[in-house]
C-alpha cells in the first residue's frame, strides 16, 4: 500500500512538471505571419508569409493532406515525414479557389480553407 501511494505521488509530480514545461513552450511561441503570396504546384500549394515563414499543403490523396511549416524561414529542401512512410502518391484531382480573405483547396472528398490574416488552416 505504501509503495502504491509513493508511486502515485511520483506520477502526480511528474505530470505537473510536464504540464508546466509544455505551458512554457507554448507561451513562448509567436503566431506565423499573414500570407503574402502562394504558389500552386502539381503536388500542392506553398504559402509565403510576410514574416519569412513558409507553409506547404500537399495533396496526398482525395481524403488526405499534409501540412509542413517553417517558422521565420523557407521550408528545407529535404522533405521527410516521421508520420507517413509512403512517399509516392497517385495523382489526385484538386483545385484552388481564391477569395479576398482565404484560399480554398478542394478535392473530391475535402475542402481545406487557408485564411490569409492571420494564417489559419481549417
Amino acid at each position: 500500500m505504501e509503495k502504491s501511494l509513493l508511486s502515485l505521488c511520483c506520477l502526480a509530480i511528474l505530470l505537473c512538471s510536464a504540464s508546466i514545461e509544455a505551458q512554457d513552450i507554448v507561451q513562448g511561441l509567436e503566431p506565423i505571419g499573414p500570407v503574402s503570396s502562394f504558389t500552386k504546384t502539381n503536388a500542392g500549394v506553398t504559402f509565403d508569409c510576410k514574416d519569412g515563414s513558409q507553409v506547404r499543403v500537399s495533396i496526398l490523396a482525395a481524403d488526405l493532406i499534409r501540412v509542413r511549416a517553417s517558422f521565420g524561414k523557407l521550408l528545407p529542401a529535404r522533405d521527410h515525414s516521421w508520420a507517413i512512410a509512403k512517399d509516392s502518391w497517385d495523382a489526385v484531382r484538386w483545385s484552388v479557389k481564391e477569395s479576398a480573405d482565404s484560399i480554398h483547396i478542394l478535392t473530391d472528398e475535402l475542402e481545406v480553407v487557408v485564411r490569409r490574416s492571420p494564417l489559419l488552416i481549417e
